[in-house]
């Protein structure tokens, strides 16, 4: 969790005592520079700048104690939140520092710690939130209780494609503890005061959606994918190394596979919530959001109001990375809070979580392999999905003189967006079982065929290479050797992938057993570079 592994590096530099420190969440503040989560690159790409910044302060603390004692610098050292002058033994602590520290010149080189004495980076160091979050305490935007709020449930079109037509709230107005309903844009919310309230009233309310749209559905969706595929693409290759056609000829056999991945909510743990108070031309936000700064924005845009007029902060996030990369739970609760001027939460249930979501694209892949009787000649795949144009290679490209990689993207007013590790995760499946296939077609073993390949890819290259393969060999080798893969187990079954995304190698073995006909996982060995 970046709340523990930001702070730590810094912590680990500053030389503080880590039980006594607390963390907490800032509200978006532009000064700051960018605040937003996403990417997945945190601790890869601000650990120098997080080192740097404990490793200032710890030297303006230090220089702001020898000033007090009137001794060198070169006398005086930090730890555990305090400056010792070594040659008395006098402390200060850095409470009692502070405020001279503020006024020493800030360095602009300051020296960085040995790692060797890392006293907190390379530990096993707890959440900072661990016990809060198995005790249940208000940690998250769902949990928010602000004086004068109104819960709020919104009726959204049941089906994309729909658009608000009548309403009657009669009924939903009599339910006890319903205070108002008001419209929005091609929506409708129940304001009660609790959540069951207003859920009810949701429920009470008689509303027409109307077909704005011909409506679409998932078997449509990959009837026409594979239409596509089975054409010559549209598009010009990602990349086409020496001739996949050509060596298609000469194939003693061919594999030609199709792969299906259904779009997928995110499924987040905490439903979709959201706080707004927007009177007298200002607005308060407090809710789940990796891109603040992006709320605020839209907001000021559909409110009309500065966004210097705007406030916004975030609690812990409950689940469903890249599902609040959306601006769409903020914006919609400042527009309940403008039209019934009051605050109110906005929250959604699960059921609304599944049906709006920003769904992982549905995709179809297909591969095609030219094999000889005993290696593989060439590799072809061309992907399509839902939204943006599929893309992305496997440890293959770079390896093989004949590579090609196609995708395209198809319309439709499914909304997608990110969904963990954006590509990796539906190419990876696609890539790794099309690689098994391949093996069980040559009789080869697939931990020794892939170990081939990188062999290969790393002695004679084929164009760009965006990985490195000994880090790759590292993992398969750790995993080969953590579950034995060589050994047999009756009645066991073994199966083995490798991929890597984000700066990371992943390799993993899997031990398989049918119980009364039905495949069960037994056991995964995972190693990680």
């Amino acid at each position: 969790c970046v709340k523990t592994s930001l702070p730590l590096i810094i912590a680990e530099e500053l030389e503080v005592n880590w039980q006594s420190i607390q963390v907490e969440l800032a509200p978006l503040h532009s000064a700051m520079g960018r605040q937003t989560a996403g990417g997945s690159g945190s601790v890869r790409g601000r650990y120098t700048e997080l080192r740097t910044v404990g490793a200032t302060a710890r030297e303006m603390l230090v220089a702001a104690a020898a000033q007090t004692w009137s001794v060198p610098v070169t006398e005086c050292a930090a730890a555990n939140g305090e400056v010792t002058h070594t040659p008395t033994g006098k402390k200060l602590s850095y409470g009692a520092l502070a405020a001279t520290a503020a006024t020493m010149p800030v360095p602009a080189k300051p020296a960085l710690k040995d790692p060797t004495t890392f006293k907190l980076i390379g530990t096993r160091i707890t959440d900072v939130d661990a016990k809060k979050i198995v005790t249940g305490q208000p940690l998250f935007g769902i949990d928010t209780r602000k004086e004068g709020m109104l819960f709020a449930m919104v009726s959204r079109p049941p089906a994309y494609g729909k658009t608000l037509g009548k309403v009657d709230d009669t009924a939903a107005l009599k339910v006890q503890g319903v205070k108002k309903v008001v419209q929005i844009e091609n929506a409708v919310a129940v304001l009660a005061t609790s959540t069951w309230a207003a859920k009810k009233g949701r429920d009470a309310l008689v509303v027409q959606w109307n077909d704005k749209e011909k409506l679409e559905n998932t078997a449509a969706h990959f009837d026409s994918f594979k239409k596509l595929l089975d054409k010559p693409s549209a598009t010009p290759p990602a990349r086409n190394d020496g001739n996949v056609d050509a060596a298609a000829q000469q194939a003693v056999k061919v594999l030609d596979v199709y792969y299906e991945m259904p779009a997928l909510s995110h499924g987040q743990m905490e439903p979709l919530n959201f706080y707004a108070n927007v009177q007298n031309g200002k607005a308060e936000l407090y809710g789940p959001t990796q891109v603040p700064a992006s709320v605020r924005s839209e907001v000021a845009k559909k409110l009309g109001i500065a966004e210097a007029d705007i406030t916004i902060a975030s609690p812990r996030q409950g689940g469903g990375f890249g599902r609040k990369l959306m601006t769409d739970n903020g914006v919609e609760a400042a527009l309940i809070s403008a039209a019934a001027k009051c605050p109110v939460q906005v929250q959604w249930t699960r059921e609304d979580d599944m049906q709006n979501d920003f769904y992982r694209p549905a995709e179809m892949w297909r591969y095609r392999a030219a094999l000889s009787a005993t290696e593989l000649l060439s590799w072809h795949q061309s992907g399509i999905g839902i939204g943006r144009g599929v893309r992305g290679d496997s440890y293959i490209a770079g390896s093989i003189a004949n590579y090609r990689a196609e995708g395209q993207g198809f319309a439709s007013n499914t909304p997608t967006g990110w969904w963990r590790a954006p590509g990796a995760n539906t190419l990876a499946f696609a890539a790794e079982s099309f690689m098994d296939e391949i093996c069980v077609a040559l009789k080869k073993d697939p931990v020794a065929f892939r170990l081939a390949i990188l062999q290969q890819a790393k002695q004679q290259p084929v164009g760009k290479l965006s990985y490195d393969p000994d880090k790759y060999k590292s993992v398969i080798d750790l995993v080969v050797n953590m579950s034995n893969w060589n050994s047999k187990k009756p009645g066991i079954f073994k199966g083995f992938s490798t991929w890597y995304s984000f700066g990371s190698y992943v390799a993993q073995v899997v031990e398989v057993q049918l119980v009364k006909g039905q495949p069960k996982i037994m056991k995964v060995y995972c190693a990680v570079n």
